[in-house]
């Protein structure tokens, strides 16, 4: 039997949701520059309900673990640990960089190796370089986008393909244009391919094991003091 999750994704500014079976999306929801902590709740309700499941309906549930926003990743974190640990479903953590990894290599199979990049302001961006197959070229990373950067990874704009938000930014921080480009945002659609593989091949974690990837310190400021 094909498994039926639940995919949350809440890395960034915006929050998405999606249900699937097997490989196949059933329904999605996806909120551009949303109040995680105001919806998630309310729009996971809605989505189970317009298909007539439960939690109990489901086999997993599935969260991105980041890299992205710090306070976005521990808001859908700490949601999906809560879905999880009411229900005891067990949890399918997927990196951020690997489901943009994914997506690109269905949309350019051509492609010998796969760069995902996501905006982490200015010209800093998390990323990580996969292979065709998949295999991991270079981990998940943090740095700084400049004209010796892709020559410096060893790119080629013949041999590797760039998907993320980081792409918007790609030409200014870089100097070069590429052909291979997946600009679509990443949402909880993208998690379902690597969160079925991770779920046939048992890879689940529980409430307690799950842990976010940040990658950096959060960027927190102390608040002004009032006069």
């Amino acid at each position: 039997m094909e498994p039926r999750l639940l995919h949350i994704e809440t890395s960034g500014p915006d929050c998405s949701l999606a249900l699937s079976v097997g490989n196949q999306c059933l329904d999605s929801r996806f909120e551009a520059h949303a109040d995680h902590n105001a919806i998630l709740a309310i729009a996971v309700g809605k989505l189970l309900q317009q298909q007539s499941w439960t939690l109990q309906t489901l086999d997993a549930i599935c969260v991105d673990t980041g890299p992205g926003a710090y306070t976005a990743l521990r808001i859908g974190i700490a949601f999906a640990k809560g879905l999880a640990f009411a229900s005891k479903k067990p949890l399918i953590s997927i990196n951020s960089l690997q489901a943009l990894a994914s997506a690109s290599r269905k949309e350019f199979p051509e492609a010998r190796r796969h760069l995902a990049i996501i905006d982490a302001r200015r010209c800093d961006v998390y990323y990580a370089l996969y292979e065709a197959s998949g295999a991991i070229c270079l981990p998940p990373a943090f740095s700084t986008l400049s004209p010796e950067w892709p020559f410096n990874m060893d790119l080629t704009p013949e041999g590797c393909a760039l998907s993320g938000s980081g792409t918007s930014k790609w030409p200014s921080c870089t100097g070069f244009t590429w052909p291979m480009v997946l600009a679509s945002p990443l949402s909880a659609t993208l998690l379902i391919d690597p969160a079925v593989s991770a779920f046939l091949r048992g890879d689940w974690e529980t409430p307690h094991s799950l842990q976010p990837t940040y990658l950096r310190d959060p960027n927190i400021t102390q608040a002004r003091k009032k006069c």
